[in-house]
């Protein structure tokens, strides 16, 4: 299954200069998109760069309204007006903000991308020579901070030249797509993706994944389908006459059980595997839990039922196998494994059984 690594810039994580106690609502709307999918080959990250970039952003606003405040209140004081500032003077936004970001990060399972191991030489040398993300024709640095980003997700990505990558960044002017594609395929020997806005990666994601949305709705509808004939299922597992079997890898034994199992109830429908679309009908292979319900016969492979449990308790060590433990009303029960293929219908979702196996499960 192929990986995505998806990675944020500066301006996709918050939108008000204060309202950063958690990502920005774009942001959460987006991961939650790839969540509602089930997509865990899918992972979003944020630079710390990227992080402490911003909180630094935002607590240089809020000292500048702090200073402001303190500056009024000074020059008013001598009314008679006396506020107490004690909290508010020691009051640590930016750690307060950290804490709170740090929280809404790990509660959306967005992963940190750690600073790069920046050489200096290599900083300088992209700044006299306008590498992007450096201004061209600029005699400030304001392109390293977007450089530290770029030489993270480098750093972070050359491991990992099989996967598919993802920078979502608004800044198309530092971080033109022809130029970061050309030195990330130098680079890390992988192509990355630059989109410039969440609704466009959404989208992305919405046209890459189709096929995967396709197989995951296939699979509930046969899951409601099977759901739906669960009894008539069960009718075909009596109606089998399978002889049941269970083996124990650890003592390296099979043992066959010729129990008289009466009926069946369904645990739960385990999985749906090997789906296939053969024309108008679907070929699936379908795994439940169940409760066998038998009758013990004193003339078995084993003999009695007391005298299989000295034997099994004796030699083999299996207690599990101790029936007089499961007894319901006369009846006795194992756990079932079933292993079942199925053809269904795609018109009128009428289900064959093709296939059955039925094991005692040993747990």
């Amino acid at each position: 299954m192929t990986k995505y690594h998806v990675y944020l810039d500066t301006t996709n994580l918050f939108t008000s200069d204060f309202k950063v106690m958690e990502l920005n609502k774009p942001v959460l709307d987006f991961k939650k998109f790839i969540d509602d999918h089930g997509k865990s080959n899918i992972t979003v990250y944020i630079p710390e760069v990227v992080l402490d970039e911003r909180i630094k952003q935002n607590n240089i606003v809020f000292e500048r309204y702090k200073k402001s405040i303190l500056d009024s209140y000074d020059k008013i004081k001598e009314s008679g007006v006396r506020l107490d500032l004690t909290k508010f003077n020691t009051f640590d936004y930016e750690q307060e903000i950290r804490k709170k970001i740090t929280t809404s990060i790990n509660n959306t399972n967005i992963q940190l991308i750690p600073y790069p191991a920046i050489n200096a030489k290599e900083i300088l040398k992209r700044f006299f020579t306008n590498q992007k993300p450096f201004k061209e024709n600029s005699k400030d640095e304001k392109g390293f901070k977007d450089t530290a980003i770029w030489l993270s997700i480098l750093e972070f990505s050359r491991d990992k030249q099989d996967d598919k990558f993802i920078f979502i960044t608004q800044n198309s002017a530092d971080f033109p797509i022809e130029n970061m594609q050309t030195e990330f395929k130098k680079e890390t020997n992988a192509d990355i993706e630059l989109i410039y806005s969440l609704e466009d990666a959404q989208e992305y994601f919405d046209s890459v994944l189709d096929l995967n949305l396709e197989i995951a709705q296939k699979y509930n509808e046969i899951r409601d389908i099977i759901s739906r004939k669960i009894g008539d299922i069960l009718v075909e597992l009596h109606k089998s006459k399978q002889r049941l079997s269970w083996s124990s890898t650890s003592q390296f034994v099979t043992v066959y059980s010729d129990k008289n199992y009466l009926y069946f109830k369904l645990i739960k429908i385990e999985y749906i595997t090997d789906i296939f679309e053969l024309d108008v009908t679907t070929e699936a292979r379908i795994s439940l839990k169940l409760e066998g319900y038998y009758t013990p016969k004193e003339n078995n492979l084993f003999g009695t039922p007391q005298t299989g449990l000295r034997l099994f308790a004796s030699d083999f060590s299996l207690n599990h196998y101790s029936e007089h433990q499961d007894c319901i009303s006369g009846l006795y029960y194992k756990n079932i494994d079933a292993e079942i293929d199925v053809s269904i219908n795609n018109i009128t979702n009428e289900l064959f059984i093709k296939n059955i196996q039925l094991r005692e499960s040993i747990f």
